[in-house]
């Protein structure tokens, strides 16, 4: 598992979430998709390969259980946001999204230094 590129991908989540907002977003997004924790490449490493190898791990039980609060309130965000409620979607952006991504990059990144 590349540790920083599943970093960079779910940082990048923030700006695809305030695209939706804006109503500047060009790609489809589905927050019943969305919200499941194994659909990005760090998801299916967990679900698979990191799993068999690391699963007894804290680090790698919480890279596990903060990915899927990650994912979950994305996916709220993604909903508040497509049904037009933009203020609801940017508190939620703002507040419990930022604490879950902030999170899971820091289980990431520790996960990565312990579980080469």
């Amino acid at each position: 598992m590349d540790f920083q590129t599943a970093i960079g991908a779910h940082q990048k989540w923030k700006t695809r979430l305030r695209m939706v907002i804006d109503g500047k977003s060009t790609e489809t997004l589905d927050p019943n998709i969305v919200c499941k924790n194994d659909q990005c490449d760090l998801g299916k490493w967990i679900q698979g390969e990191g799993g068999k190898i690391l699963g007894a791990r804290p680090e790698f039980t919480e890279v596990k259980t903060t990915h899927d609060k990650f994912h979950v309130v994305a996916a709220s965000v993604l909903k508040r946001a497509l049904a037009g409620d933009k203020a609801g979607a940017n508190a939620l952006l703002d507040g419990d999204y930022y604490d879950a991504s902030s999170k899971v990059v820091q289980a990431i990144s520790k996960c990565s230094a312990v579980c080469k």
